[in-house]
């Protein structure tokens, strides 16, 4: 079967799934996480990655919340290889879903190799031209509402790994990077973020192995970091909650790889 017969195949199987009324997973909600005590708003963030194309078995509507700020965090690889009508195809979906949220941060992964290929500032322009409401972020801050986000799409180079030698091709293109760029890379993160956005998970947190050494020994020394929200690794989509090294504050993990089946992750902030 050729790839374009698998996914029309794996399309078929999800749209049989949402006409019987019988969604995959369940969406998973999160506990609070407090930036202000004393704060009385809320946003409501709704966290998204390595959707593939497969959009249409989303369901928002249990996610979404009425009375808070809704903000969706898409962390990458969106398409499968970053074509033109693949890019096309993932802003007409944003495009169809933009009115529930106040504001989208998008970040690239590696499966948008040919979207690569432009420039940064063609990238940032397909979305934001396209969707008002909208930030693409590539090595960027975001601030809002006072709370701060930064998102970097860079992963590890892949050859090296087990069974992924047929991965050399793409060692240092696209959003590939050997160890010294990824240090460098990761440096560019503010001591005061709160959320981060990586398509690569930090080493040994949801990350089968394939994590990146640069961005944990990074985050280790952000102090304020409450959420860390990527994706990548399809088998580890998940949750963990740990104190970081050198830290006494928890900070919460989010693989949120959801490949074809899988629903979004959630969780407020107050602040």
């Amino acid at each position: 079967m050729d790839l374009n017969a698998a996914l029309a195949a794996r399309k078929k199987r999800l749209d049989t799934q949402i006409q019987n009324n019988k969604p995959s997973h369940q969406s998973k909600i999160l506990n609070p996480i407090v930036l202000d005590e004393q704060g009385k708003r809320t946003k409501r963030f709704i966290v998204m990655s390595d959707t593939h194309l497969f959009h249409s078995h989303i369901n928002l509507t249990p996610l979404l919340k009425s009375d808070a700020d809704n903000v969706l965090l898409h962390c990458g690889d969106f398409t499968d290889s970053g074509t033109t009508g693949e890019v096309r195809q993932f802003v007409e979906y944003l495009q169809s879903i933009q009115h529930h949220f106040k504001s989208m941060v998008v970040i690239c992964g590696n499966h948008e190799t040919l979207f690569a290929l432009k420039t940064k500032q063609e990238r940032k322009e397909c979305f934001e031209d396209a969707i008002p409401n909208i930030h693409y972020l590539e090595d960027d801050s975001l601030e809002l509402d006072g709370i701060k986000i930064y998102g970097s799409p860079w992963v590890p180079n892949m050859s090296q790994q087990k069974g992924e030698a047929h991965m050399k091709l793409s060692d240092n293109c696209f959003f590939f990077a050997d160890d010294t760029t990824l240090q460098e890379k990761f440096k560019q993160i503010p001591n005061d973020t709160q959320i981060l956005l990586t398509h690569s998970p930090p080493d040994g947190i949801l990350d089968n192995k394939f994590g990146c050494k640069m961005l944990k020994q990074r985050i280790n020394e952000l102090g304020k970091l409450k959420v860390h929200c990527f994706g990548h690794i399809h088998m580890k989509y998940g949750v963990e909650r740990i104190t970081l090294e050198g830290q006494q504050k928890e900070c919460t993990f989010i693989n949120a790889a959801m490949d074809e089946d899988e629903q979004p992750f959630y969780f407020d902030v107050q602040y």
